[in-house]
C-alpha cells in the first residue's frame, strides 16, 4: 500500500530495488501477523511502529544474503511451513522490539 511506503527511507527505496519472490522467511515468521494486529486498539500505529520495521530490517537481511543457496533453503522452509505449521515460530516480542504501548 503505498501510503505505508517512504520512498525517502534508503530502507524502502534498497528493498523496492529487488523483485518480489514467492516466499521470503519474513512472511513465513509474520503468519499470524493478523492475530498480532488482532490484540491491538490502533492497529495501523502497531503496524508502522513495530510490524513494518520488522518486515524491513528482515527483507533487508535478505536481500542482502540472497543466493541460490538461500531461495532453495527458503523454499523448503516454505514447504515445511505448508506441511507443518507450527514448525515456524513466530517472531518474539523482543525479536520484534516490542516498544508499542497501549
Amino acid at each position: 500500500m503505498p501510503e505505508f511506503v517512504d520512498l525517502n527511507d534508503l530502507l524502502w527505496r534498497e528493498i523496492l530495488t529487488h523483485r518480489p519472490g514467492i516466499t521470503d522467511p519474513v512472511t513465513l515468521r509474520l503468519r499470524n501477523e493478523e492475530q498480532l494486529l488482532a490484540q491491538v486498539v490502533d492497529k495501523e500505529r502497531y503496524y508502522r511502529e513495530v510490524i513494518q520495521p520488522y518486515k524491513l530490517r528482515g527483507y533487508a537481511n535478505f536481500v542482502r544474503d540472497k543466493s541460490w543457496k538461500t531461495d532453495i533453503r527458503i523454499l523448503g522452509r516454505t514447504l515445511r511451513a505448508v506441511a507443518f505449521p507450527q514448525t515456524v515460530k513466530p517472531p518474539s516480542k523482543e525479536e520484534m522490539q516490542w516498544s508499542f504501548a497501549e
